[in-house]
């Protein structure tokens, strides 16, 4: 939104960039920031954070901000777990 409103852009900006782009790979309308009924409402609220319309509203510390997602993405859907990909 900064560069909309022909502001510069700021750490912030990318984060909001981040969240268009998951609310679009989780089936939903990027335009609107609209999501599926199906998206975990801890991931929703997430999101939400990061869409924030003013950039001082939303994170400002990417490796926090990496954190809770981990934290998300544990309570969701279990630990990382390593899964070779071969290619032959």
């Amino acid at each position: 939104p900064e560069a909309h409103h022909g502001r510069p852009p700021l750490p912030a900006s990318d984060l909001w960039s981040l969240a268009r782009c998951m609310v679009l790979l989780l089936g939903g309308d990027p335009a609107s920031e609209t999501l599926p009924a199906a998206v975990p409402e801890r991931l929703e609220r997430f999101l939400r954070f990061l869409l924030k319309e003013s950039p001082v509203q939303r994170p400002q510390d990417a490796w926090e901000l990496y954190r809770a997602l981990e934290k998300i993405r544990d309570e969701l859907f279990g630990p990382h777990r390593f899964v070779e990909f071969i290619v032959q």
